[in-house]
């Protein structure tokens, strides 16, 4: 995808309900994918542990017992070269458990990621 990739996150961003995702998971009554609320949030933390900037979650659900889902997310790439190898590393073993191809760096800022 690499920059049609950042192009499908800066709309989904802008147009649809979005959220920075360790906030949005200060509720436990918000998951992404299939993971649990614990795992989701395990998740996140392994990602900014890696070095990602930042991780929005984008296309969220809203259900009638108000929890919410998502299993769409932005990653804001680090800027830093070793970062930026290990954070790519990671988002192509994320999008291979789903079934999909890894994104090469082609200098994007944003990398869109399906969790189920």
């Amino acid at each position: 995808m690499s920059k049609s990739s950042e192009e499908l996150c800066r709309k989904l961003i802008d147009f649809t309900d979005s959220a920075e995702v360790l906030e949005w998971l200060e509720s436990d009554k918000r998951t992404l994918g299939v993971m649990s609320h614990a795992d989701s949030v395990l998740f996140v933390e392994k990602a900014y542990r890696i070095g990602v900037q930042r991780i929005i979650a984008v296309e969220i659900d809203t259900y009638p017992d108000d929890s919410q889902n998502t299993g769409r997310i932005c990653v804001e790439m680090p800027d830093d070269p070793e970062k930026r190898n290990c954070v790519f590393s990671w988002a192509a073993t994320v999008a291979e458990e789903q079934g999909f191809d890894g994104e090469k760096d082609v200098g994007q800022k944003l990398v869109f990621l399906m969790l189920d």
